[in-house]
């Protein structure tokens, strides 16, 4: 498909795309692998109804981080070091995050977003309110739009305004990274409630800003030197052992 997309338009930008299952479930066909060799980008889908903010609330460090989480979760399946990732989907979806902090959940995920080394851009879901005429749409689905139905901005609008119109500085490298399993049948790890998942929001919560590895790369020295990475840390190292246990 993406060989066809280049003979019939040579040279531009090609992707393919998936949700976030394809980072998170065990059996889904696509593989991160999959979205982070093929094409020019790798896309990714941030959206905290999948656990995230029901485990963690509006402001918790995971819901308001869980975009950049994804665009760094990416980067250990790809080949091209500085590969650029598009966060091609995200938004405030009510009632986990209701209409009026929907604003500052958004400056919150713009700003960790924008913190990511090799951001390709960011495409806010979606642009108008859903009109409450059609009604045959999941509920959720009426109220994601920068403007409402009659065009009128919101605050969320306004804060993506805001962003788009300030310059920033080219995110530092990410120097710690977190180790994730290369084997696609285990990468559920990698979703709310895995190890790999709450391991990265405590180095977050600790201050830290960390990237992944993949298992079979984390001794790799050139691919870690080319990503500027100087430490590589487990998730068993990173969270507290179980009370009478061992964590698995």
């Amino acid at each position: 498909m993406l060989a066809a997309c280049e003979k019939g338009a040579p040279g531009r930008l090609h992707l393919h795309a998936e949700y976030d299952a394809t980072w998170y479930q065990d059996d889904q066909p696509f593989t991160p692998a999959q979205a982070a060799r093929h094409g020019a980008v790798t896309a990714v889908h941030s959206w905290v109804f999948n656990g995230t903010a029901q485990r963690h609330g509006r402001t918790g460090v995971p819901t308001e981080h869980h975009a950049a989480y994804l665009i760094e979760l990416s980067k250990a399946w790809a080949d091209d070091p500085g590969r650029p990732v598009w966060l091609q989907e995200v938004g405030a979806p009510a009632p986990l995050i209701p209409p009026e902090h929907a604003a500052a959940f958004t400056e919150a995920t713009i700003a960790a977003a924008l913190d990511c080394p090799d951001l390709w851009g960011v495409t806010w879901w979606c642009s108008h309110d859903v009109s409450r005429s059609l009604a045959d749409f999941p509920d959720l689905e009426y109220g994601l739009g920068l403007l409402t139905n009659d065009r009128r901005p919101k605050d969320t609008a306004r804060v993506l305004a805001r962003a788009a119109g300030t310059p920033r500085p080219t995110p530092a490298p990410r120097t710690t990274a977190l180790v994730v399993p290369a084997d696609p049948g285990t990468r559920s790890r990698c979703a709310p409630g895995g190890p790999v998942f709450d391991a990265f929001f405590r180095l977050v919560a600790d201050g830290a800003r960390p990237t992944t590895v993949l298992d079979t790369r984390a001794q790799d020295t050139a691919h870690l030197a080319a990503r500027g990475i100087t430490e590589v840390v487990a998730p068993e190292q990173v969270l507290p052992t179980p009370p009478g246990g061992t964590r698995s």
